[in-house]
């Protein structure tokens, strides 16, 4: 029969974990997988994840090396189902620091630099890039500082007009969102206030409505 597809091992691992949701996971099997509700719901509460079931560091950098870590010793690993719903690294072509050159050139040229100097203060090539991809995009950031690839909140997509909170009681992070839930749509949280720069490289995506984009423009003095 057809081989089953990651997404059953990893939904059976939350349950296991005390992950709990009244989402579901859409778009199984695609390169856009987001979370829905099933019915409509009042807003509030749409996850809440134990924190031993996150990978969790005190930097993006430590967190990448942790996760290159768990990757490398496969099926031993706590999170292998986890880490078997994380895209490869062909899925982030869109963002800047995987373009080609061409791309690069091209949007290099008309954007002031901007771009350019974001992707440069990001790199980190002793990293496995596979693994700093992941950690760049999927991370949230906890309220005693740490970062956390928590599983299920990272297939929540950004949407920047949500009300959005998180808090941490008895080792769950909860995540709450002032949202009304309509039965089969998507379900949105807010990142934070990001520009269309940090989403376009943190993300690969930009938002042509997104009310908190900024441009910049670098100025030399003669």
């Amino acid at each position: 029969g057809p081989a089953m597809r990651p997404e059953a091992p990893f939904l059976s691992w939350c349950t296991a974990q005390g992950i709990a949701s009244p989402l579901q996971l859409q778009g199984i099997g695609t390169s856009y997988r987001y979370l829905a509700s099933p019915n409509d719901q009042p807003e509030g509460r749409i996850l809440e994840v134990p924190l031993d079931a996150c990978i969790v560091d005190s930097t993006k950098e430590a967190l990448a090396e942790r996760l290159a870590h768990e990757r490398s010793i496969g099926s031993k690993s706590k999170y292998g189902p986890y880490l078997d719903v994380l895209p490869d690294l062909e899925s982030f072509s869109n963002f800047p620091r995987f373009w080609t050159p061409k791309r690069r050139d091209f949007v290099f040229d008309y954007d002031g630099g901007e771009v350019e100097r974001r992707v440069a203060t990001d790199e980190r090539k002793e990293l496995d890039p596979w693994a700093y991809a992941c950690v760049s995009s999927r991370t949230n950031f906890l309220n005693d500082y740490r970062y956390s690839l928590t599983p299920l909140l990272d297939f929540l997509n950004h949407l920047s007009t949500v009300g959005t909170s998180a808090s941490i009681n008895d080792e769950k992070l909860s995540l709450s969102i002032n949202r009304e839930l309509k039965a089969g749509k998507e379900v949105y949280i807010s990142y934070g206030a990001l520009s269309n720069i940090d989403t376009l490289c943190d993300y690969g995506f930009v938002s042509p409505d997104n009310p908190c984009n900024i441009e910049m423009m670098e100025i030399r003095l003669l």
